[in-house]
């Protein structure tokens, strides 16, 4: 019986998942996927209510090499100010898709940013990439409201009309199904046998 109560609380304690939702960033306008992709595309937004990422992603077909996700902090999402983050990752060489890299990272409700994804070593032919308008811009997409979209190594071109397809990857805990089963089942059980020492 005190092996059933342990297993039970053990229960009790098990960690939540952890299950990644994702904010597709772009404008509706697409205007097309192309190579050539300069030294670094950036979006400027501005965070409609606080939200914290795991990771950020590209969509493309990127040559398998090192890259950069760079977060600068901005005064209107028009530019690109002092870098707040920074994380590098290998990825690319797998087609079409997503390309994320792991960063930790909170936007706070208010604040501009300018999210800039770069090949580590400047290059300017690192893949294919999706582009969308900026000219129906700003556009809201979840807790982040898209303002502008910038070309160069440190996002320093806001005079282009096109912004890349980004992703931010957010993790929500949930609960596991097979855990509250098995905490289920495990009162139950210490019920049966209460009732049987009664």
């Amino acid at each position: 019986m005190r092996k059933l109560l342990f297993t039970v609380l053990l229960l009790t304690m098990a960690p939540l998942s952890a299950n990644a939702t994702f904010i597709d960033a772009h404008s509706p306008v697409h205007f097309g996927t192309f190579s050539s992709a300069g030294p670094g595309r950036a979006q400027g937004i501005v965070a409609d209510s606080d939200f914290s990422v795991s990771g950020i992603g590209i969509y493309g077909d990127l040559v398998s090499q090192s890259f950069d996700i760079v977060v600068y902090s901005s005064t209107d999402g028009h530019s690109a100010g002092a870098i707040l983050a920074t994380a590098s990752d290998i990825v690319g060489g797998t087609g079409m898709g997503w390309n994320d890299i792991a960063l930790d990272f909170d936007f706070i409700m208010g604040n501009f940013y300018v999210v800039n994804w770069r090949p580590t070593v400047p290059n300017a032919n690192w893949g294919i990439i999706e582009y969308y308008r900026d000219n129906i811009l700003p556009h809201t997409v979840g807790p982040l409201t898209l303002l502008e979209g910038f070309e160069g190594y440190n996002a320093q071109n806001a005079d282009n009309f096109l912004h890349p397809r980004l992703r931010y990857i957010t993790a929500v805990s949930v609960p596991q199904p097979e855990i509250f089963g098995l905490f289920l089942l495990g009162l139950f059980g210490f019920g049966l046998l209460r009732r049987k020492h009664s």
